[in-house]
């Protein structure tokens, strides 16, 4: 397998299961909530998504920042790149993801050299991650990002490559590269990977939020690093996905509106209450004096 000819490389079980156990808990810690002054994750749908692991896992940042990561960067693009987006995510059972690829714009296709890094966080036996296998290599002269499941089956079911793994395997891929995640209809399907992408253009990217005392203060000296982070750079992309109440899956929103009632105090129910009501109620306290 090679980036430069296939569009991706694979490495079994590259990270540890000790790494993989300690992302998802970091995740778990700041998994969902409301009015709480604090980091929070997002549902959409039949997705879910984190994308704030720079300011809750050190592990994770270690990782971002390591050797491996910084070496491979500064090889393959040779000059500064800038980390675009980021986001632990896990995807559902029934949820149909299309065929696409990730250097789509508002403006379309657009032509920015750059990498996707994936690493499964649970093992991945169905529902993986695929890739149509060298269409990296032609999909910029197509100008095309989006392509439905009829035209690959007509024209690139032989290059469909699927990839299982344990968790702690590491997926790099070309942006360029048309992929998507294998549907599962089993409704209790869920499968937990972390993404992060990098890319050429280091002028603007989502707005991507970091803790800093999970960095080394060492990261931050050279201007290679700062590009990496978009320090000083706009950040103008949309943050993806995005969500709001319309996306929330029935059964977490049922949910949660049950533990919002459980915490809502006396006093605000008494303050719904109608005005008949509580002048009654006065009366009847007074009768008991």
């Amino acid at each position: 397998m090679c980036i430069e000819k296939d569009g991706f490389i694979k490495i079994e079980n590259f990270l540890t299961k000790d790494f993989v156990s300690s992302v998802k808990s970091d995740v778990e810690q700041f998994r969902f909530s409301m009015n709480k002054n604090q980091m929070s994750g997002v549902h959409y749908t039949t997705q879910y998504f984190f994308p704030h692991l720079m300011t809750v896992s050190k592990s994770f940042v270690d990782f971002l920042t390591s050797s491996f990561i910084v070496e491979f960067l500064k090889i393959y693009f040779k000059k500064k790149c800038r980390l675009k987006s980021l986001r632990y995510y896990e995807t559902f059972g029934k949820h149909h993801m299309q065929w696409h690829t990730d250097n789509k714009t508002s403006e379309g296709f657009a032509k920015i050299p750059g990498l996707i890094f994936i690493f499964y966080c649970a093992d991945v036996i169905d529902g993986e991650f695929q890739y149509i296998k060298g269409s990296h290599l032609w999909s910029s002269i197509k100008g095309v990002s989006d392509y439905s499941d009829q035209w690959v089956q007509d024209n690139c079911a032989n290059n469909v490559e699927s990839f299982c793994g344990d968790a702690g395997t590491l997926i790099i891929y070309n942006s360029y590269g048309i992929h998507r995640a294998k549907p599962v209809e089993e409704s209790k399907f869920v499968r937990k990977s972390v993404f992060f992408q990098v890319d050429s253009k280091v002028d603007d990217g989502e707005p991507l939020l970091i803790n800093p005392s999970l960095f080394n203060p060492s990261f931050f000296s050279d201007s290679w690093s700062q590009a990496f982070l978009g320090i000083g750079q706009e950040s103008n992309y949309l943050s993806f996905p995005q969500s709001g109440p319309h996306t929330l899956p029935y059964k977490e929103l049922i949910n949660f509106s049950l533990q919002i009632l459980k915490s809502v105090p006396k006093r605000f129910i008494k303050a719904l209450l109608p005005k008949k009501y509580k002048l009654v109620k006065r009366s009847l306290n007074k009768v008991e004096l």
